[in-house]
């Protein structure tokens, strides 16, 4: 009997545990889409000029942005975590605004 019970306290903190990863994941995977359309969240990977990077909450890549006029003088730091608003299309995107 303590064995049986052991064994469903086991499979009972199990199933909790995957329950709170997938939620943990879910909320990160979905957080560009949940910014609204052209959106990305992220953290700056690296600032070059009026160019920078982030890695994607979304995806977990790498994106590249081209600073727009309004941006120019407030450009992001490596390592600040960003939500860019963009125009553009996969070659090039403008980075508009950022918070």
């Amino acid at each position: 009997m303590n064995n049986s019970m052991s064994k469903r306290m086991r499979t009972k903190l199990s199933i909790a545990a995957i329950l709170v990863a997938g939620l943990a994941l879910s909320t990160s995977a979905l957080a560009c889409d949940a910014a609204g359309p052209n959106t990305h969240v992220g953290q700056v990977l690296s600032v070059d000029g009026n160019h920078f990077t982030i890695r994607d909450a979304q995806t977990g890549g790498p994106i590249s942005f081209t600073a727009g006029e309004k941006m120019q003088s407030s450009m992001p730091a490596p390592g600040d975590a960003v939500t860019i608003k963009y125009s553009g299309h996969e070659k090039e995107l403008i980075a508009e605004s950022i918070h």
